[in-house]
């Protein structure tokens, strides 16, 4: 029974040293060139069932980090911006009190007329020359509503000369006017000096309301 055994337990081994050695055999004699392509496939299959959908896991990863990072940051910015803002509201409303809107021109008034009237009243009591006036097309204010109709810029361009003085006290008063909802531009240049520094100023002003927009003849 034991020797029965042993000589199955020899027959086995030699069989499996066989095989290795047969194998073994075999590796080495394929040329060099096959080994190392035998070992590239390894390494690709190994790259491909593992690495690389590792890899890929990684880089999604990055990339959800960096657009949360980049929600947070931008979201840090408009709180920032809202923080300033709200902070410069608070303090303008502090020294200068809370701001009102504009008086739009009723229906039954002419805004052009309420506006030119207010103008040569300024010019009168600050002693300035209107040189030439004229009234500039009515144009659309874009993203502009007030009580629910869009709004359009009525605006006169005049030509005034005066001393500096002059002109910022009838800045100041235009500005201040209810009449006229802005001073578009203020353009200034010199027509003669004084030997003590002065002289005449020739200044091109655009004030401007702000009126309900036209509607077309037959509109609702």
């Amino acid at each position: 029974m034991n020797e029965r055994t042993g000589v199955q337990g020899g027959v086995q081994g030699g069989a499996v040293g066989g095989v290795g050695g047969g194998l073994s055999e075999r590796w080495h004699a394929l040329p060099r060139a096959a080994r190392w392509l035998v070992w590239l496939v390894g390494l690709l299959v190994v790259y491909f069932a593992g690495i690389e959908p590792a890899l890929d896991a990684a880089a999604r990863l990055r990339a959800k980090a960096d657009a949360a990072q980049r929600t947070l940051s931008q979201q840090a910015s408009i709180a920032q911006s809202a923080s300033t803002a709200g902070a410069l509201m608070a303090r303008g409303t502090t020294a200068l009190g809370v701001p009102d809107e504009p008086p739009l021109a009723s229906s039954t008034a002419d805004p052009l007329v309420a506006l030119n009237s207010r103008i040569d009243r300024s010019a009168r009591e600050h002693g300035v020359s209107i040189r030439r006036r004229t009234q500039r097309p009515r144009e659309a204010m874009t993203g502009a509503v007030f009580g629910g109709e869009a709004l359009e810029r009525v605006g006169v361009e005049i030509v005034v000369e005066c001393d500096t003085r002059q002109l910022m006290a009838m800045v100041r008063d235009l500005e201040a006017a209810p009449e006229v909802h802005a001073l578009r531009s203020v353009r200034v240049q010199r027509q003669s000096l004084t030997p003590g520094g002065g002289g005449v100023l020739q200044a091109t002003l655009v004030p401007e309301t702000f009126v309900p927009k036209l509607r077309a003849a037959g509109g609702a």
